[in-house]
């Protein structure tokens, strides 16, 4: 199963809960300061960041090393590069794929249907997300406002499950 918007909606159990916190704590510290890093320049930029201008960003970071890491976790879905640019971290990317998000004039896509309405919940202003309707593709558009869901569609919900690693998060749903 692919995390997709639904019309139907599971409540989400410990056992679901219990699976992507043993996964998270699997991941290296490195790749999460490298994650949350790069989303922020994704974010603060609306364009791919080269590679040094993320080792500039860490403290203490050399550049090979930051490549290394990131080609590290591109190999797993972790992130995804053209080149020597980061163009998605963190569900977050600048190349178009399944959930398109507009904020701060800026146009971002995420990887999966999570990422569609958990980023926008981090975010302040207005954010405006354009996805469809699984299974039969219908067209839908979430607004947010600081962080809160402004336009209410009943119904809504997010079928997710729990992660596999051997499954790339950067693939789509």
């Amino acid at each position: 199963m692919r995390w997709s918007v639904s019309r139907r909606c599971r409540p989400v159990n410990n056992a679901w809960r219990a699976a992507w916190v043993a996964w998270d704590q699997t991941q290296p510290l490195v790749e999460k300061m490298v994650t949350r890093v790069g989303l922020g320049l994704l974010l603060r930029t609306g364009q791919a960041p080269t590679i040094g201008a993320l080792a500039a960003e860490l403290v203490q970071a050399e550049e090979k090393d930051v490549a290394r890491i990131l080609e590290t976790m591109a190999s797993r879905g972790l992130a995804t590069l053209d080149g020597d640019r980061l163009t998605g971290i963190g569900g977050l990317s600048v190349v178009p794929g399944p959930h398109h998000l507009q904020w701060n004039q800026r146009q971002f896509w995420t990887w999966c249907a999570l990422d569609a309405v958990g980023i926008p919940a981090a975010l302040n202003g207005q954010v405006r997300v354009e996805s469809s309707i699984f299974p039969d593709g219908e067209p839908v558009t979430l607004a947010f406002q600081d962080g809160k869901w402004v336009n209410s569609q009943v119904g809504l919900g997010i079928q997710m499950a729990p992660p596999e690693t051997g499954r790339p998060l950067n693939t789509g749903t």
